[in-house]
């Protein structure tokens, strides 16, 4: 069995929460994992997200994200608790050009 829930909420006008989780059992064993996210919107095209989750793996992120014209947006992901990851993607409407 298992089971997915999650609640958002505008906080105000610019921000938002998400909190949720999720849990599995099959048998004598199971496991699970829970999520929070603060979404500030700092332009019509700007936002950025903070994002916590533990579980199997606890996880700490930082996310930007800049629409550049009508069809393309860019987004820069950091990531991690003990070791940094940075990632860069870069989208044209649905197509990905560089990661």
């Amino acid at each position: 069995m298992a089971m997915t829930s999650e609640a958002q909420s505008q906080i105000s006008k610019n921000n938002a929460i998400a909190i949720g989780g999720n849990m599995a059992v099959n048998g004598n064993s199971g496991g699970g994992a829970a999520s929070a996210v603060f979404r500030h919107q700092i332009s019509p095209a700007a936002s950025i997200q903070f994002m916590a989750a533990a579980g199997l793996r606890a996880l700490v992120g930082v996310q930007t994200s800049r629409q550049l014209s009508s069809h393309s947006n860019a987004t820069m992901v950091e990531l991690g608790l003990s070791q940094a990851i940075m990632a860069m993607r870069v989208t044209e409407g649905s197509q990905q050009i560089c990661d």
